[in-house]
């Protein structure tokens, strides 16, 4: 299985606030009493916007983490027992779910379509 790339945006967490002049912001912590701006939020939905936003990192994670439990290859239909249709089933199910993540993934990392 291929190792995701390395991370080249600004490390999480990101949070939602505002700044001085009330924009609505996504930013991470810098150094001591600075932040880093990730993204200002002008539109109708701009806290739900927001909210997605700043979860990015947490979403990254959480999808490089189901990629790294997929199966090593793609489980078949071929079982003996009931225990053995149990597993396969949820061998198919972390693969589903591995492939839509790495397709997330390839999104994220500017692979992916568009």
């Amino acid at each position: 299985m291929p190792a995701t790339k390395p991370v080249t945006h600004t490390p999480g967490p990101w949070y939602v606030g505002q700044t001085q002049n009330d924009a609505d912001i996504v930013y991470a912590e810098g150094r001591p009493n600075e932040y880093r701006r990730i993204a200002e939020i002008d539109s109708d939905n701009y806290e739900a916007n927001a909210r997605l936003i700043a979860a990015a990192p947490a979403l990254l994670a959480a999808l490089q983490k189901i990629v790294s439990a997929e199966p090593e290859a793609e489980p078949n239909d071929e079982y003996d027992d009931m225990e053995g249709a149990f597993n396969d089933g949820y061998e198919h199910g972390v693969w589903d779910m591995a492939q839509i993540a790495r397709a997330a993934l390839a999104l994220a990392e500017g692979s992916g379509a568009k």
